[in-house]
Parts: structure tokens; sequence; C-alpha cells
């Protein structure tokens, strides 16, 4: 297969999936090392004729040139190992329709941002950032992580940028947190919307936590830098966690009653997760490894009467605390 062929293959593959594909996956489907799709996808994206790809990392770890590529002293182009890397997902811009306009995932977080300084009783600036959220695209190893789609509550714009800036350049800060300073290496952003908050993930100590935006009273850039650990998703950590709860894992086992459309709500509830369901004699078994206890329970509470923890022991006899200090509230009021 020539190059011609081969850049045409690429484009059509990326305009038949939407979702974008790794280079090591273009360099799979055309049969050809990753070295050659690497020059190719360097061709098509520095050519002047405005053929429309874009990679995951823009504006992140680098800039699209002009029509001239940038041209070393011995006459030929800049190295670029560097820039393309084989685990980057690229996308095409569909050719057809209105002509739709690209965001990186870091220039969506900043807009909704901006739109923060919108009065918050505007439609429009509610409708734009419910939608940003929603189509911000997740990655393995991406260094921002979106849970849910609900507009996030204000947070200081300065410390969002020196951020940002530390996880693009790979920078280790200062913060002071819940009035204690720390020094971390940070590994991303997440936004959880069932508490409108951004969290900063981040290594201390080789111990992996999260920081609550809104108690993160400062943050330092130090110049230092550290080495993003390559085997770190934020996806995969967030994988079992229940909430934000930082804590133990423990294997859980749950039995409800069906009243009320238990079983679909419980089924709708834990849709994305890799849970085992099953209905045994009228009830239905949740079974599911968690971390995140509070959350959890919480969760369960809201399940009322219609809701059994069978395993582990001890997470029953907190739950059984739990519902008789309730009792006990209601026993303590006059009638």
């Amino acid at each position: 297969m020539d190059s011609l062929a081969r850049f045409e293959k690429i484009l059509a593959l990326l305009e038949a999936n939407p979702e974008g594909l790794m280079g090591s996956e273009l360099a799979e489907f055309c049969g050809v090392p990753w070295p050659v799709i690497q020059d190719d996808l360097f061709t098509i994206y520095y050519s002047g004729q405005n053929l429309p790809i874009y990679s995951e990392r823009d504006g992140e770890s680098f800039k699209r040139h002009s029509a001239d590529a940038t041209l070393s002293p011995n006459g030929g182009e800049e190295d670029h190992d560097e820039q393309f890397r084989s685990d980057e997902r690229w996308f095409i811009v569909p050719r057809r329709g209105n002509p739709l306009i690209h965001l990186t995932p870091e220039d969506a977080i900043n807009l909704i941002h901006l739109l923060d300084f919108q009065p918050q009783d505007s439609a429009i600036s509610r409708r734009i950032k419910q939608k940003l959220l929603g189509h911000i695209p997740l990655t393995p190893n991406r260094l921002f992580y979106i849970k849910g789609n609900m507009e996030p509550l204000p947070v200081d714009q300065n410390l969002m940028l020196k951020l940002e800036a530390a996880l693009l350049r790979s920078q280790t800060i200062e913060i002071l947190f819940k009035g204690k300073t720390s020094i971390v290496d940070p590994l991303g952003l997440v936004y959880y919307s069932r508490l409108r908050t951004w969290y900063l993930v981040a290594r201390h100590e080789e111990v992996i936590k999260t920081y609550g935006l809104l108690k993160l009273k400062k943050v330092n850039l130090s110049g230092r830098r550290y080495v993003y650990p390559e085997d770190f998703s934020l996806k995969k950590w967030f994988k079992p966690r229940w909430g934000m709860e930082y804590g133990e894992g423990f294997n859980i086992k749950v039995r409800f009653a069906d009243r009320a459309q238990t079983f679909a709500k419980v089924r709708k509830d834990v849709a994305h997760r890799q849970a085992s369901l099953r209905e045994e004699e009228g009830h239905l078994i949740f079974e599911d490894y968690i971390i995140g206890k509070n959350e959890f329970l919480a969760w369960l509470l809201g399940f009322g009467s219609a809701a059994e923890i069978l395993e582990p022991p001890e997470l029953r006899q907190e739950m059984k605390k739990r519902l008789q200090e309730a009792v006990a509230r209601y026993s303590n009021k006059a009638e």
C-alpha cells in the first residue's frame, strides 16, 4: 500500500470511528509498523490542504503548526518522535452537515470556567455547561475525568489554572489542604457531578489521594518535574469507588426485596459498574467490590427495609447501628 492509499485509509478509518482511534490501532488496521503511520499522521496533520484531523493532545503538549512545517538545521522537518505517540487517540471532523467546532477536553473545561462568571439563572449558560460536560472524551490516562453531567460549583480560576499547568508540565506542587501543607505529584482533575465539585488526584508519599478543590487553599508550582506513572489511569482508579470517598475496598453482598420498582432502580444505579446481579427466590442479589463505605451506606438507606446487607459482617453491623440510631431519634420525639 503506497502512502497516498494509506492517507485515504486513515481518513476513512477515522471517519468510521467517531470515538477516535489510537495510532497503534491505525497501524494495525493499515498493516504497517507504527513509525510508518507516525510519519503519515505527521504529513496529514501539517498538510497545507487543511485535512480535518486532530489529536486528543491538541492544546496540551504541542500546538498545530501552520502549513509550513518547522525545519531543523539540516533542512528536514523537525523530529516529532516526542509529539506523536502510538497510544494517543486521533479524530476527524465530520465532512458532511454543518461544520463542527473542535474543542479539546482542556478547551472545554476552560470554557466551563468562563461560563461560571455568567448569571447563575442563565438557562443558556447552564445548557452549554451540561453539554460540554457530557461530551468531554474520556480515554485511559486522561488528565481529566468527569463523573456525571451536572454543572459544577464555581472554583478559584487561578488555582485551577495552576493545577492544569502542573499537570501538563508534570510538575510537583505544594498545596495547603485543611490547614496542612503537603508536596504532591498531581495525576489528574476529576469533576464529580453528585457533589458538583472538582477534585485533585495526586500522589503524596507514594499514596494516591483525592483533594476537594473547594477546600484547597493554596497551590504553588515547585518547578521540579516528576515521572507520571505509566500504569496509572484515572478511569481505572475510580472504577471501584462508589463516590469520591478515600479508604479501603471491600466485597459487598446485598439482598433487595422487590418493592416499588426496587429491582429497576438498583439495575439503573449500578449499570455502569461491573457488578453481579441475579434473582433468587423473589429477591435481587447484588455483589460488587467497592471503595467508599459511607456513600455506599447512604445509597442503601434510600431503599429502606427493601435492602439487607449480607456481607461483610462488619458492614452489616454498621448499618444496623445506623438504623437503631434513626429509630431512637423517632422514639425520643413527642407524639
